[in-house]
């Protein structure tokens, strides 16, 4: 578990966990996923820095789930992954808020500004 300067914990990968500050592979899906991400942070200047890999073999499949933290500390991108099939997650976490990587994607880039910077507001 980590604890990000915004007070919100976030669970770290599951299984044997590897830390990166670079992005290894992290699957077809996951990486199409990284490319529209990264493009839809263009706008803000954010760019992911360090990330915690782990990976864990599920009803003999490996699977793997990853934490990724941006340079500035204000989002974490995280794709967890149960014992159980259909139990995986697709989190941003972006200041005080959470909200799913495919709603992130689905919003305007004015939209997601203004998300980004009221959850990233210091009261």
């Amino acid at each position: 578990m980590i604890k990000t300067k915004f007070g919100k914990r976030i669970k770290l990968p599951r299984g044997d966990v590897s830390e990166y500050q670079s992005k290894p592979f992290l699957g077809n899906v996951q990486e199409k996923n990284f490319e529209l991400l990264m493009e839809s942070l263009k706008p803000l200047n954010v760019n992911f820095g360090k990330m915690w890999f782990g990976k864990f073999e599920r009803q003999g499949k490996l699977v793997s789930n990853f934490l990724m933290e941006s340079q500035c500390g204000n989002i974490y991108w995280r794709k967890y992954e149960e014992k159980s099939w259909g139990s995986g997650q697709n989190y941003l976490y972006i200041g005080r808020e959470k909200i799913t990587l495919t709603q992130w994607l689905f919003l305007s880039e004015e939209d997601r500004k203004v998300f980004y910077e009221e959850a990233i507001k210091i009261d």
